[in-house]
């Protein structure tokens, strides 16, 4: 090979090695927008959740200072919490004593039909 030759395929060797080297700084580039791009979208995240948590921190505090101010309403609220949680019903039963086995056994009329 002569001379000229030698020296075009050194420097087509050496443009294709600045361009692999190009092509690999650009991926890095590419890597690196996309890992910035994830960690401003997780700050978001964070952030959000930390203004729903502040938001029922606060939500919590008008409620407890509610409660310390009217304690009647406090204990409804604990009542209901608890009733919600409860599958029992209560039933007025005046002065009957038998009320619940006539009722199971079906001689209780029922309010508004006459037998």
């Amino acid at each position: 090979q002569t001379q000229v030759e030698k020296l075009k395929v050194a420097a087509e060797a050496e443009k294709r090695k600045l361009m692999a080297r190009a092509e690999l700084e650009k991926q890095q580039d590419l890597k690196d927008l996309e890992i910035q791009r994830q960690r401003e979208l997780n700050q978001l995240v964070i952030e959000k959740q930390r203004e729903m948590d502040h938001s029922i921190i606060s939500k919590e505090g008008r409620l407890a200072a509610i409660c310390s101010e009217h304690p009647t309403y406090a204990s409804y609220m604990v009542d209901k919490q608890l009733a919600s949680k409860v599958e029992v019903a209560f039933l007025p039963t005046g002065t009957d004593p038998n009320i619940f086995t006539n009722l199971i056994k079906n001689r209780l009329p029922l309010p508004g039909i006459r037998e």
